[in-house]
């Protein structure tokens, strides 16, 4: 097919605008991760090494991670100013089974904030509490459970 090798100024300030910010951050060299190539190329070897390891297997008594290749790997990154990167089998879906504790978690605090969020949950080891009324931590299964209903409070089922 036939592709443009230009644009106008007007359609390339129309296409920016959505990512005028991280343009900006870019050009200015002011990004969370200045060198991101650098990062990435470091990541990427991480990645590379641990995509080698094939002992182990997946866990059987859950059947959603039962069910899954252990030949499928992936490594993603998202800074929380819109730089990413990805390796490997990035682009399948997958089940996220406990993370979803640290994305519950994260969501509360950043809606709440943390002291609102350990009234709730306490924030000690697993097996140790300092106030045995509160489940330990958020990301065992009583704590989680215990933080969700904080970010939706009116939400019924």
């Amino acid at each position: 097919g036939f592709m443009r090798n230009s644009i106008q100024v007007e359609e390339f300030e129309e296409l920016a605008r959505p990512s005028a910010s991280i343009i900006n951050q870019a050009l200015t060299k002011d990004l969370i991760i200045p060198d991101f190539y650098s990062f990435t190329n470091a990541l990427k070897q991480i990645y590379l090494k641990c995509k080698t390891i094939s002992s182990g297997n997946p866990a059987q008594y859950i059947p959603q991670l039962a069910r899954v290749s252990p030949e499928i790997w992936a490594v993603s990154i998202c800074t929380v100013d819109g730089q990413r990167a990805s390796w490997g089998d990035h682009t399948l879906p997958f089940t996220i089974q406990s993370l979803r504790d640290v994305l519950t978690y994260a969501a509360a605090v950043t809606e709440l904030g943390e002291a609102t969020v350990h009234r709730h949950v306490g924030k000690e080891p697993k097996g140790f509490s300092l106030d045995d009324s509160l489940p330990y931590n958020p990301f065992i299964p009583p704590g989680a459970l215990s933080v969700v209903p904080l970010i939706k409070p009116d939400f019924n089922l």
